[in-house]
């Protein structure tokens, strides 16, 4: 496992890149890795510098991923969202299927978290699959269905009401 590397060294490549020094000649005169200093050199180009600022993951908060839930079901993009609020799209994926798995877009660690039970539905062997039993099937399935958007649609408004009104403008 690499070792992280501090923001006055990150400050100090950043300097290097805008003086026009390439990924080479920063490596051998800072002792970094080659490969490390290349890809904050093609992020630099392409005008990110968010590389620069901070050497550690920010923790996200419990708001931060309700937040992102909120922003996707206005935007229904997971690409749009993230591009809002900063966040990799695999976080904001991530918080919104575990809002419709468990009700909570952060599961705690080490706690095996199941998804909410769903009814057997009768195989072969317990019962014959005529019409009516698949079509009781497929209504009770719509129903569970209809019953998870509901239930849905009461999370997104109460996170609503605890985080205020505000819109977050999103462009796909």
């Amino acid at each position: 496992m690499s070792k992280k590397i501090s923001i006055e060294i990150r400050q100090k490549v950043l300097t290097l890149l805008k003086q026009g020094a390439r990924s080479r000649i920063i490596s051998k005169q800072l002792g970094l890795a080659r490969t490390s200093v290349e890809n904050w050199q093609a992020a630099f180009d392409r005008g990110d510098v968010s590389w620069s600022l901070d050497n550690s993951r920010r923790k996200r908060t419990e708001a931060m991923a309700w937040e992102a839930v909120r922003v996707y079901a206005f935007c229904k993009s997971y690409n749009a969202a993230g591009r809002a609020l900063g966040m990799s799209v695999s976080d904001v994926r991530r918080y919104v299927q575990n809002v419709e798995k468990f009700g909570a877009p952060i599961l705690k660690r080490g706690v095996r978290c199941q998804a909410p039970e769903i009814k057997h539905m009768p195989d072969k062997t317990t019962a014959p699959r005529g019409k009516e039993n698949v079509a009781k099937e497929l209504k009770t399935a719509r129903r569970t269905i209809e019953e998870q958007r509901i239930v849905l649609d009461c999370l997104l408004k109460s996170i609503d009401e605890h985080l205020g009104s505000k819109k977050t403008m999103c462009h796909p």
